[in-house]
C-alpha cells in the first residue's frame, strides 16, 4: 500500500488528538456496583443522610423550583449491575462516604408509583421511600464494593 506523504504526517496527529481527548476526561471512581437481584425495576438514589432534604435545600437555594424525581433517582433493571460513578480519583467514594452522617452511605429505594403520584418535594419531606440501605466504607470493602438490592 502506498501512502501519500500528507497522510503520513496526519496519522500521528490523529493519535495525539485522541490521546489528549482521553487525558481531558475527568477521572471517575466506579468501584461501587449496585446489583438488582429482584424481578422488578428498582428506583434508587444515593445520599449522605436519611432524608435527602439537604439535596432539596441546595437546589431550592439555587432557584431550581422545577425539581423532578428523574433528576435524582436512577433506574436499575432486574438482573442488572450498575457501576455507580463518583467524580474523582479511585478514592472518591471513600471521601464521600466519610463526609456523610455517621460516615454511612445511604441507598434509598422508591416505588415508581409514589414517584409519579407525588412531587419530589413531598417525597423528600414525607420520606416516601421504600427502603434505606446503609453502608460504611469498611462494610463496602468487605463486600468488594458490591451491593445487592432487592425490594
Amino acid at each position: 500500500m502506498i501512502f501519500k506523504e500528507s497522510n503520513m504526517k496526519k496519522l500521528p496527529i490523529r493519535y495525539l488528538l485522541i490521546f489528549l481527548l482521553f487525558l481531558g476526561c475527568d477521572p471517575m471512581d466506579k468501584k461501587l456496583r449496585l446489583i438488582n437481584i429482584s424481578q422488578s425495576d428498582i428506583y434508587y438514589s444515593t445520599s449522605c443522610s436519611d432524608s435527602l432534604s439537604d439535596l432539596f435545600k441546595d437546589e431550592y437555594k439555587k432557584g431550581n423550583f422545577n425539581q423532578y424525581y428523574t433528576n435524582y433517582v436512577e433506574k436499575l433493571a432486574p438482573d442488572t449491575i450498575i457501576h455507580d460513578a463518583m467524580p474523582g480519583n479511585n478514592k472518591a467514594w471513600e471521601r464521600y462516604i466519610n463526609s456523610c452522617d455517621d460516615s454511612l452511605l445511604r441507598i434509598l429505594t422508591f416505588d415508581i408509583d409514589t414517584l409519579k403520584m407525588y412531587s419530589w418535594e413531598k417525597v423528600i419531606k414525607e420520606k416516601k421511600y421504600k427502603k434505606i440501605y446503609k453502608y460504611s466504607v469498611n462494610d463496602l470493602e468487605k463486600m468488594n464494593w458490591k451491593v445487592e438490592i432487592y425490594d
